[in-house]
């Protein structure tokens, strides 16, 4: 009969596991009136500790296995994950609820970009570098990363921090370099496989100037910002006062009147900002200058209303908008603005302007970089081994979409 691996974690658990049993040899002891002891509750058992070392495997991308421990080291190596589960962990602090939905999300997230990312750097391997120049660039970018963390005492600090060990760092960092060098191949900013470069990133004369024509009549604000069409623009200031600082709703209502009544001057508003705002910035709150129209499907969209539209639209410099409420990732806040200036409509830009057609240019590499990339990414995924099969199936869906 063969014991099952939670009897076998129990038994390497047990104290005294491996060492020799002394040998009782027999002798007379006086008789003891035995007496009855209160009956300790049982201990945890010890395989309950030792099966939090355990793995398992999530997916298999080509001959590379993906584990739940890859996934943790990923959420705390990346910026934006790592951010993502503070956020998580700090709403169940204060609500005391487990947000599963947001939990399955990032997994989810991470599980998908690290598949991708896996295809990627089996491509990068399969161009065939130089190990020894892939060992020089390693070296290199860990040099760096150490100056940007402030030396090796720091960083070394940090991967400790994170638990994350110093091979398990360089080892993220090759697969990197690996996949930056095989998107650069496909792309034409790097030499191919052939050691040579095979892809064509010149912008022929006909395609700026047909995409200039389009670009004028588009109902895209981002296009037409880029040939030089801007509709009226306002320059807004938030401030944003969380509720539950300020004494719950009612109390921080009454607060954004008095807002109102005192921000009378610029320097007035940023000295509210300052003190009362739950976003704090180098900007002071300060956004991007908007168009007017575009604000129109995010008033009703955050506030349910259109409040902040009709502000932006006919309210004068100088003006502090109502107080909108509405939830913030969890918390319930509320929003003031202050409109700091008005701009002007533009008209286009001549076509032959060296800036226009260094912006056009610029704007369709990005575009056939994107295509090319995801391109190739599709191929790879059809022609990889992917497992599960909904894995695979969903990221072909996905990069179907870009292309």
């Amino acid at each position: 009969m063969q014991l099952s691996t939670i009897a076998i974690v129990a038994a390497l658990a047990a104290p005294g596991f491996g060492q020799d049993t002394p040998q009782e040899t027999p002798q007379e002891t006086p008789q003891e009136t035995p007496q009855e002891t209160p009956t300790a509750a049982p201990e945890r058992p010890r395989y309950f500790e030792a099966r939090d070392f355990f793995d398992r495997v999530e997916a298999v991308v080509g001959p590379e296995l993906i584990l739940s421990s890859d996934i943790q080291l990923k959420i705390q190596l990346d910026p934006e994950y790592n951010r993502r589960r503070s956020q998580i962990e700090a709403r169940q602090r204060r609500t005391g609820e487990v947000d599963e939905t947001a939990q399955l999300k990032l997994l989810s997230d991470v599980m998908t970009e690290h598949a991708e990312a896996l295809i990627q750097v089996q491509g990068g391997k399969d161009l065939g570098f130089d190990p020894e120049l892939v060992r020089t660039l390693l070296d290199q970018q860990l040099a760096e990363d150490i100056d940007r963390y402030g030396g090796h005492a720091e960083m070394s600090r940090r991967l400790a921090d994170g638990q994350i060990t110093p091979q398990q760092y360089r080892d993220n960092v090759e697969d990197q370099l690996m996949a930056r060098s095989w998107r650069q191949a496909q792309t034409g900013r790097a030499r191919g496989s052939l050691g040579r470069f095979v892809v064509d990133r010149d912008i022929r004369p006909g395609l700026l100037a047909s995409t200039y024509e389009q670009y004028l009549v588009s109902p895209l604000p981002g296009e037409r910002s880029l040939v030089g069409l801007e509709a009226e623009r306002v320059e807004l200031q938030e401030l944003v006062i969380d509720t539950a600082k300020w004494g719950g709703l009612d109390a921080t209502l009454a607060l954004a009147k008095e807002i109102q009544e005192i921000a009378t001057t610029q320097a007035a508003f940023d000295n509210l900002v300052r003190n009362y705002s739950a976003r704090q910035s180098e900007e002071m709150g300060v956004l991007p200058p908007l168009a007017i129209e575009a604000l129109h499907e995010p008033s009703t969209r955050r506030y349910g209303h259109l409040g902040l539209y009709e502000f932006a639209k006919s309210a004068e410099v100088g003006a502090v908008s109502d107080a909108f409420q509405f939830d913030d990732d969890g918390r319930e806040v509320i929003h003031v603005f202050r409109l700091r200036e008005r701009l002007a409509a533009r008209e286009a830009d001549a076509f032959v302007g060296f800036e226009l057609q260094k912006r056009l240019r610029r704007k369709l590499q990005e575009e056939l970089d994107k295509r090319r990339l995801a391109t190739s990414i599709l191929e790879l995924e059809q022609a990889s081994y992917i497992y599960p099969g909904d894995l695979r199936d969903f990221l072909v869906r996905r990069r179907l979409k870009d292309l």
